[in-house]
């Protein structure tokens, strides 16, 4: 029975519609050592597309015309069943994910002849509103952490496409390793409970290295890191490194969602001191910055202030040739910057569409002694 279903799905993916399987019998053989199995089957008539429509009362001429054209079926194609369902998916999934829910799509096919008409009927379920939002998985970060993150909210109206954008803001986190949902009727009329279900993974590192340069000789680096310190979603991050010619460490934190508002303030120490090889020229920069940020569904700006200072002794009996004029001067450098960036991704650590870009506008000059203007675009696309 299950080669008979093979057998149909096989012809009806090569336009053989009406193919049957007339007998199908084994035979024991002569020696009895085994059967013959034999199918007597009746292909029938191989049919070609011919017209394609959809009908739906929220579809107007102008839709209609593009979606039969991103549809895997086209006419003049010999019919293949997979196309059929390939195409009702993608009907499905793209009205869901403009704004319609529990969408409905049946196609029904008429033949005349060795052509066939396909028809898809796209019906839209009652409208339902979300009763609970129930969060599984998460034994180490908050429940506010998560649901911050989502943009539907318990009594609206249910949305695919805004459930849809909001598990992929969970994912872009970086704090679960997975992120599934599922959708479950209630007790309650026109209500629908959202099950979320997470699977936490590590969020701290530490790392160690050694390196080797002409310029730095033998470089030691370590550096410790936290996304979710606490299992409130805040960022914390200490890094340093030490050579012979350069010493430098970095702390920096991040809040988020201050006031749990979608507000984000950040901040950053740094310094550095670096010498020569000879050990007669030495440079230290120090300094910090803050700043502070917006969200507005997935894109992002931010403001941030910078004063760092930097200062070049030479010992008198050095024989550099100074090429800056910055020897024995402090510079300070006061500085803002703007930045915009959008990530639409579907996953932070794996990603397999979206896109990820992000502007950097920064002025220095704001008192100080340093004055440029610098611009910075980077972009990523899956």
């Amino acid at each position: 029975d299950y080669d008979k279903e093979k057998l149909r799905e096989f012809y009806s993916q090569r336009g053989y519609i009406d193919f049957t399987v007339k007998v199908a019998r084994g035979d024991l053989l002569p020696d009895l050592s085994g059967f013959n199995i034999n199918f007597i089957i009746n292909e029938g008539q191989r049919y070609s597309i011919d017209k394609i429509n959809i009908n739906s009362s929220f579809v107007d001429d102008k839709k209609t015309k593009f979606l039969l054209k991103e549809l895997s079926l086209q006419k003049g194609e010999f019919f293949d069943s997979r196309s059929l369902d390939e195409s009702t998916k993608y009907l499905i999934k793209y009205f869901e994910n403009n704004g319609y829910n529990f969408i409905k799509v049946v196609s029904s096919i008429k033949k005349r002849k060795n052509l066939i008409d396909i028809t898809y009927d796209v019906t839209e379920g009652k409208k339902k509103f979300i009763n609970k939002i129930i969060i599984l998985g998460n034994t180490r970060t908050n429940d506010n952490v998560i649901r911050r993150e989502l943009t539907v909210l318990e009594g609206d109206p249910f949305n695919k496409a805004k459930l849809n954008l909001s598990i992929n803001s969970l994912k872009r986190l970086g704090y679960f390793q997975t992120v599934n949902y599922k959708i479950q009727n209630t007790n309650i009329s026109e209500s629908v409970d959202v099950i979320i279900q997470v699977e936490e993974m590590n969020t701290g590192s530490v790392s160690l290295g050694v390196g080797y340069s002409s310029l730095d000789n033998t470089t030691l680096t370590f550096g410790l890191r936290e996304k979710n310190f606490l299992g409130e979603g805040k960022n914390v991050r200490f890094e340093t490194s030490l050579s012979e010619q350069k010493t430098s460490y970095n702390i920096g934190f991040t809040e988020p969602y201050f006031l749990e508002r979608h507000l984000s303030l950040s901040s950053n120490l740094f310094d550095e001191e670096i010498e020569n090889k000879k050990g007669d020229v030495k440079t230290n920069r120090s300094g910090v910055n803050f700043g502070v940020g917006f969200k507005f569904d997935d894109i992002s700006q931010a403001i941030k202030y910078n004063f760092s200072t930097s200062e070049t002794t030479t010992s008198s009996s050095s024989t550099a040739a100074s090429e800056t004029g910055e020897e024995g001067k402090e510079i300070t450098t006061s500085s803002v910057t703007y930045s915009l960036f959008q990530d639409t991704r579907d996953n932070y650590f794996n990603p397999t569409s979206g896109y990820r870009w992000g502007f950097d506008n920064t002025i220095a000059g704001i008192g100080g002694d340093a004055k440029f203007y610098k611009t910075e675009i980077k972009t990523k696309s899956y």
